[in-house]
């Protein structure tokens, strides 16, 4: 969207306006991605804790009592901590890496094509890195084990 909006001269239109662009169009896509991630990743979680139960149940024959009991001792409060720290940050890092590069967008439907792939290639590596880097703080500066 921002990079379509840079390409049509839309973000210069809204400078021209006196409209701060980040304040207007960043800031918003930033909050959501900050707050929708970890929504988002409750939401999976419990749905795959579901489908881990259908399939212990029905493919392993696992009784369901067996099944909770291990999820609940799966279910340490470092992985949850880790559990929601994570998508926090992922969604800042995704959402931020995207807007950068769709403010910058020049070259029509080409430039967006590539500074949509440059964005993806940049978000993943950063995305590795901050996972790397939040399992080595909650794994040595608390002493969690995940």
């Amino acid at each position: 969207e921002l990079g379509m909006m840079s390409t049509t001269q839309q973000i210069e239109a809204l400078l021209v306006m006196g409209v701060d662009p980040v304040d207007r169009l960043v800031a918003p896509k930033i909050l959501a991605g900050m707050v929708m991630l970890p929504v988002l990743s409750v939401v999976g979680d419990f749905l795959g804790v579901l489908a881990g139960l259908a399939v212990a149940m029905f493919g392993a024959h696992v009784a369901a009592p067996l099944y909770w009991s291990g999820v609940r001792t799966a279910l340490t409060p470092p992985n949850l901590v880790n559990g929601i720290v994570k998508p926090f940050v992922f969604g800042f890092i995704l959402v931020s890496i995207g807007c950068f590069y769709g403010l910058r967008t020049t070259g029509g439907a080409q430039g967006v094509g590539r500074a949509t792939t440059k964005a993806v290639v940049y978000a993943a590596i950063w995305i590795l890195i901050a996972n790397f880097l939040i399992s080595k703080l909650l794994i040595d500066v608390w002493g969690w084990s995940l």
